[in-house]
């Protein structure tokens, strides 16, 4: 297949591929491609690859034209490699893969990973320098990047990407971390500092982050507009960062979080303790009427709020009542979106079906 021209293919625009290469490991044989086959992702309009990745797979040598892709989405096996050491895949072979894979690719605009349960130990990894993680990978095009399992991506690896042109950014951990790290600890945290600045919209896994950790994310966001956070999580006991009364009041301060806020969505973790009144407080503390009142009328209004719950006995909607109950306090509700899901404990996550795609991550 990879040896039809691509000539023959000139509608194509994404082709997803995957081997079997623990195959060919255990075959010692490698796949093979002809030195004279013709590049199938040939079209220069935008086309997307998904690739499934291993070590032992030299990507240079895939007839791919790398440069014309637009779209990447990578992962591994969600096992590590005992083909490769005794430890498993290591955390620098995987990096550099990444990095490697990220600088064939100078014109991409939406790119999305996932990395590989390492089996390392509970102390951050540190990016090390070799030939190819010294270098700064420039992707002047993107502007979508997805990190699932962020808490496996070594410290450092944030520096060496430049990515003008980032606004939307998300960063999801395992729903099983270890516990959370704290601030240099973080590469969660050292992707937010280093490229909040310029985002419009962050979805936030938070619970590998400290409480501390979680403020100072939410205070490198000044120009976001949308902002999603989840605290779902397994059974953990670590004292992973929360949703509370105080974060939200701590977000409305005179030196106020995410000022340009519009849009919010909340997909809160068993332990997160966020009472109707305090979410009353955000809401109306966000409105056109309060702005004026405190002098921030510069600041944006919040035009939505969608949150999804954990099902307890009893439990029922309520906020939208205490919302009416206040109206007087907020004065202008025209164009307000607030929604809310229950979603019972009992069922696994993957089940799960939101009413808003904003609440299903």
């Amino acid at each position: 297949m990879l040896n039809i021209p691509a000539a023959h293919a000139q509608w194509l625009e994404k082709l997803d591929i995957t081997l079997d290469y623990d195959f060919f490991s255990s075959h010692k044989e490698s796949p093979y491609y002809s030195e004279s086959a013709p590049d199938l992702l040939k079209p220069m309009r935008s086309n997307s690859l998904n690739l499934m990745l291993h070590p032992e797979v030299e990507m240079e040598e895939m007839p791919i034209n790398w440069s014309g892709l637009t779209h990447l989405t990578f992962s591994t096996r969600r096992y590590h490699f005992q083909t490769i050491s005794p430890q498993g895949f290591e955390a620098s072979e995987w990096t550099a893969m990444c990095l490697s894979l990220l600088s064939l690719c100078p014109n991409l605009e939406h790119c999305d990973f996932q990395m590989p349960r390492l089996w390392t130990s509970s102390e951050p990894i540190q990016l090390t320098d070799n030939a190819i993680t010294a270098r700064i990978i420039t992707l002047p095009n993107l502007r979508s990047l997805k990190i699932s399992r962020i808490s496996e991506v070594p410290l450092g690896f944030a520096r060496r990407l430049d990515l003008p042109v980032l606004e939307n950014l998300t960063l999801m951990c395992e729903y099983t971390d270890p516990e959370p790290r704290e601030g240099s600890q973080s590469s969660l945290l050292e992707f937010v500092r280093r490229f909040g600045p310029g985002l419009l919209k962050l979805t936030l896994h938070y619970i590998d982050l400290t409480q501390q950790g979680l403020y100072e994310c939410l205070q490198s966001l000044p120009n976001v507009v949308t902002l999603r956070l989840t605290g779902e999580r397994g059974c953990s006991f670590a004292q992973h960062a929360e949703l509370t009364a105080e974060l939200l009041k701590k977000m409305n301060g005179n030196k106020k979080f995410c000022p340009k806020l519009q849009n919010l969505a909340l997909r809160l973790g068993p332990r997160d303790d966020l009472t109707n009144a305090a979410l009353m407080d955000f809401i109306i503390a966000r409105r056109p009427a309060a702005r004026l009142n405190s002098g921030q009328s510069s600041n944006a209004t919040l035009r939505s709020l969608k949150i999804k719950l954990h099902e307890t006995p009893g439990s029922k909607s309520g906020l939208k009542d205490d919302l009416a109950l206040r109206r007087a306090e907020v004065e202008d509700l025209e164009g307000f979106v607030l929604a809310e899901e229950f979603v019972s404990r009992q069922r696994p996550s993957w089940e799960t079906k939101a009413v808003d795609p904003d609440l299903n991550f």
